[in-house]
């Protein structure tokens, strides 16, 4: 039944749909990425309760929402996305960095917020620290972006050994 017509893997479908939707999101067609995203987001929900993929889509559904200005539904896609995230570290999941790269950018790139985002990565380096190695480049963009948060709210002396750490990750990636 699997190979006939008209019969198509969920999971494939999912792909799929991300591929176009992040196409969008680079070629900056923010509405017709939304679209794409929040058809990832009902695919991916009929997956596995808090599976990776539905996190993945509401990170980036996240960004698009910040790009396009609307922290409300930014803030709503965000947390559910950071609430399956948490649940899955530890896994090992390969869209666990891609979640958090998503979710860090919609944090730094659009009408940043320095103590709104502080929590964010605060709270995204905890579970990282579990899922990942210690000198992953997603470990030092959410350094960064910590470090982002104090140096905007005048606290130089807490994001020099952030900004120190997410550095030396960076020199290990060239």
């Amino acid at each position: 039944q699997g190979a006939s017509f008209g019969y198509t893997e969920p999971s494939l479908v999912w792909q799929m749909q991300m591929t176009v939707a992040l196409e969008a999101l680079e070629g900056r067609l923010y509405p017709e990425a939304q679209g794409l995203l929040e058809a990832t987001v009902k695919n991916a929900e009929k997956f596995a309760v808090n599976d990776v993929r539905l996190a993945t889509s509401l990170s980036y559904l996240a960004f698009v929402h910040a790009l396009q200005h609307d922290p409300a539904a930014a803030e709503r896609a965000a947390q559910r996305a950071l609430s399956i995230l948490e649940q899955s570290a530890g896994s090992g999941h390969n869209l666990l960095p891609l979640s958090f790269t998503a979710l860090a950018f919609s944090h730094l790139r659009a009408d940043f917020q320095p103590a709104k985002a502080l929590p964010y990565f605060q709270r995204a380096l905890r579970v990282l620290g579990g899922a990942l190695v210690r000198d992953h480049p997603v470990i030092g963009l959410h350094l960064a972006g910590l470090a982002a948060c104090h140096l905007a709210q005048s606290q130089a002396e807490q994001a020099k050994p952030l900004l120190e750490q997410a550095i030396a990750i960076a020199e290990m990636q060239y």
